[in-house]
């Protein structure tokens, strides 16, 4: 997409435009707005919410119990003569899960990419997108973790006013 500005007359307005067009190509402005999305993210996961505010999806009985299980692995053989899924380490696994968190491998593979023109959050894992979108054929509901709420979003926009300013002095 390319935006042309063409205007005649009103020197100063000219030379506002002028500084606009040039402000955004900081390489010092892109760093802080893609450390900014990276930081909605992190909040997201600690949250565990998406950017907009809405809670994501509970995790399945299925998951919690896997989960739980996998915890108490050295315990196995102990859980059995315990009655197995009524012992204290088992049911602490299970509430202590959470979301989008098993391993730490998504919320640690989020990164940030900037240029002097542009800034981009995301994640090279293949799962990624399967957590951000949902999928129906698996059965996982749409737990968006990437993306800018928008408190974030106004300070994003205050730091590039904040780049336009400075350019115009």
């Amino acid at each position: 997409m390319k935006i042309d500005i063409t205007m005649e007359g009103l020197p100063e307005v000219k030379k506002l435009l002028e500084n606009v067009k040039v402000a955004p190509k900081s390489n010092r402005l892109w760093a802080g707005i893609a450390q900014k999305m990276r930081a909605e993210s992190m909040e997201c996961f600690r949250k565990q919410r998406a950017p907009d505010g809405t809670p994501w999806k509970k995790l399945s009985d299925a998951t919690l119990r896997s989960r739980a299980y996998r915890t108490t692995r050295g315990y196995r053989q102990k859980l059995k003569h315990m009655k197995g899924n009524q012992s204290v380490k088992y049911l602490r696994a299970m509430a202590s899960a959470t979301i989008l968190q098993d391993n730490g491998k998504l919320k640690g593979s989020v990164a940030t990419k900037y240029t002097d023109t542009s800034a981009e959050v995301g994640s090279v894992l293949k799962y990624a997108s399967v957590h951000q979108l949902g999928c129906k054929e698996k059965n996982i509901p749409p737990r968006p973790f990437l993306g800018v709420s928008e408190r974030g979003m106004r300070v994003i926009v205050a730091m590039i006013n904040q780049a336009i300013e400075r350019a115009g002095k």
